[in-house]
């Protein structure tokens, strides 16, 4: 504290005058109005606000695609897409500075988790195709906005129906990751 009275008392009197300790008010103010918090992460967001809408209307295969597929998969994991909050209801995908899609969440019995994609489900199917040989039904998982699901918020026009998907969770993980590939790769597309 000596060396502090010290820096403050520019004049040596011995007092520290209103004048003297105004730079430390003003740094003790600004340090109030600065938080030590670690900002929530937009998709931590997300997964609150679906975990928050799933309390009441149970969608368990919903609660297990988000624990078990979604947060394992790369959408989850990687940082190369940004998520940007554009409601309480779902966030918007982007990836070099191009929208690529929304993650939605309702309380609504069956559809507590949207994914909409800013690529054509053909383009997304063919190039599945290619590496899964026809093995998979891809067309109801993976298919084109629906006309009474054009009020939905959110961005794109492929809807990815993890209801459809009669997949085990592994390779629901692994469709999911080669979906995220060819999203960052439409431009090859």
């Amino acid at each position: 504290f000596d060396t502090l009275f010290d820096l403050l008392d520019k004049d040596n009197n011995g007092s520290i005058t209103d004048e003297e300790i105004r730079p430390v008010l003003k740094m003790m103010h600004l340090a109030k109005m600065t938080s030590t918090e670690i900002p929530e992460k937009t998709r931590d967001y997300f997964v609150r606000r679906f975990n928050e809408n799933n309390k009441t209307n149970t969608d368990n295969l919903a609660s297990e695609f988000m624990s078990k597929v979604f947060m394992r998969s790369q959408w989850f994991i990687d940082n190369d897409i940004d998520y940007r909050k554009s409601g309480n209801r779902y966030i918007t995908m982007v990836y070099k500075r191009k929208q690529v899609g929304s993650l939605i969440t309702l309380k609504s019995k069956n559809k507590q988790f949207i994914i909409r994609l800013a690529i054509p489900s053909e383009k997304i199917i063919s190039q599945l195709i290619s590496i899964y040989d026809d093995q998979l039904d891809l067309n109801q998982c993976i298919r084109p906005l629906q006309e009474h699901e054009s009020v939905l918020t959110g961005f794109g026009n492929t809807i990815i129906d993890y209801h459809s998907m009669g997949f085990d969770n592994q390779l629901k993980l692994e469709i999911m990751n080669q979906i995220y590939s060819i999203t960052r790769d439409k431009d090859r597309i």
